[in-house]
């Protein structure tokens, strides 16, 4: 997802991307400045009708048991080393890779 200045924010959500996406323009309407990607929109002023976002990476609910939410954080920290996106170069503040050690 990129933010008003173009920066990049990787995340993770078990919920369908639509109702993502949703919540994060929700979030930028009603300003909820704790958050960094409303916090880029409104320092650079920019819509929400300026947010972009693409789907990298899917995993489907694992039939066999296993813990699905580990998987897509595993998954969220390495898309975030890849594309770059811890700031100051993009929107993610941090992640815990010790809590997979």
């Amino acid at each position: 997802m990129t933010g008003g200045s173009w920066l990049a924010y990787m995340g993770e959500t078990t919920q369908k991307v639509k109702e993502g996406i949703k919540q994060h323009k929700s979030n930028i309407r009603c300003k909820l400045l704790h958050l960094p990607i409303v916090t880029n929109f409104h320092e650079m002023k920019h819509t929400v009708s300026q947010l972009r976002y693409q789907v990298i990476d899917n995993v489907e609910p694992l039939r066999r048991g296993g813990d699905r939410q580990q998987i897509l954080k595993k998954l969220e920290m390495l898309w975030i080393n890849i594309l770059g996106t811890l700031t100051p170069g993009g929107l993610n503040k941090e992640y815990t890779p010790m809590l997979f050690i």
